[in-house]
């Protein structure tokens, strides 16, 4: 193997980040279905609290875990608990920008979902800048064919232009989304054990899960819901949101940051199917098409290093033939240059 070759091909363990973020993608597209079925995705935040809330929850007692068995744990430092910590707050304060924007502008969903979609680019970005990793030209391709595919999702829900309001919490959860990611790649690239970095993101999550939960279900105020056996429904996204979390973190441990988040958070094509075959309920052209997009980014993204790998094997080859055929036709120059100088006269 070739020098351009070994650089070209990761190792092998690296390459099967795909089927975690895919694993993630699945887990919080079922969350996603589940808040649905409770109209948590526009205009009502219940399920989302109670999610935050189980994820805070659990990481408590995993983070108090550690505490008592820490000798079990390698490289936990104070940088990378920072990590951890600003990887859950941000991602959980996105998802707080967003459910306020559905909440201001109930007609407004897909628009909105569709300006949170390029998340993924500024995370790509950012982990090239400050952590030096390496993007092909097929995973950028890859990127921005998810992208495509997810705005021509979210377009195809019925709604208006976003108000002023909306957009701006549309863009300020793509901020929180790309930096809470980027964190998050930060905490697995710092080499700390994953169980523990895993437990601090999850704690992360509880103190604003609890100033939510007062608000909306405890303290009486006009933004107060009743809370209705329904909303159980959401216990079980709480759950699937762990999975999809840790999923999500040992992606970022082993593969590139922009490519990870982009299919991890696919989960609008995989809701559509959901929705349609528990639901009945039909997607249109548009969103079909949209989906379709999607799995072939998906896909894209899957093949990409092996197309890397395949394209680079090719140019390394065509290099060394050409180089071979130097060396074969240099001889031959110079044995006619000696044949015409000792010809005789």
């Amino acid at each position: 193997m070739t020098d351009d070759q070994a650089q070209a091909s990761p190792p092998k363990h690296k390459k099967i980040w795909v089927f975690f973020a895919l694993g993630a993608c699945i887990s919080w597209s079922f969350q996603d279905f589940l808040s649905a079925l409770t109209g948590g995705l526009v205009g009502n935040p219940t399920p989302v609290i109670i999610i935050a809330l189980i994820t805070g929850l659990f990481g408590t007692g995993f983070c108090i875990f550690i505490h008592f068995k820490s000798h079990r744990f390698r490289n936990v430092t104070k940088r990378s608990i920072l990590f951890a910590c600003l990887a859950g707050v941000l991602t959980t304060i996105g998802v707080a920008f967003l459910q306020t924007g559905f909440i201001a502008d109930q007609k407004s969903a897909g628009p909105i979902v569709a300006i949170t979609s390029p998340a993924c680019i500024l995370t790509a970005f950012l982990s090239y800048v400050f952590l030096k990793e390496k993007l092909h030209a097929i995973y950028l391709a890859g990127i921005g064919l998810v992208i495509v595919g997810l705005v021509m999702i979210a377009l195809a829900n019925k709604g208006s232009a976003p108000a002023w309001f909306g957009v701006l919490f549309a863009m300020g959860a793509l901020l929180f989304f790309a930096f809470g990611t980027f964190f998050n790649k930060c905490a697995a690239h710092s080499q700390a054990d994953p169980l523990a970095m895993y437990g601090t993101m999850c704690l992360a999550n509880l103190p604003l899960a609890l100033i939510c939960f007062l608000v909306f279900f405890v303290i009486p105020s006009p933004v107060c819901v009743p809370f209705t056996k329904y909303h159980w429904i959401a216990v079980g996204g709480g759950g699937l949101d762990l999975l999809g979390s840790l999923c999500l973190f040992i992606a970022m441990s082993i593969g590139p940051a922009g490519p990870v988040f982009a299919v991890s958070n696919s989960t609008s094509a995989l809701v559509t199917i959901w929705n349609l075959l528990f639901r009945k309920l039909l997607p249109t052209p548009l969103k079909i098409a949209g989906m379709g997009v999607t799995i072939l980014a998906v896909a894209e993204l899957s093949l990409a290093d092996l197309l890397h790998e395949s394209i680079a094997r090719c140019c390394a080859r065509r290099k060394a033939r050409k180089a071979r055929d130097t060396e074969d036709k240099e001889p031959t120059e110079k044995d006619g240059l000696l044949a015409i100088n000792h010809s005789p006269a």
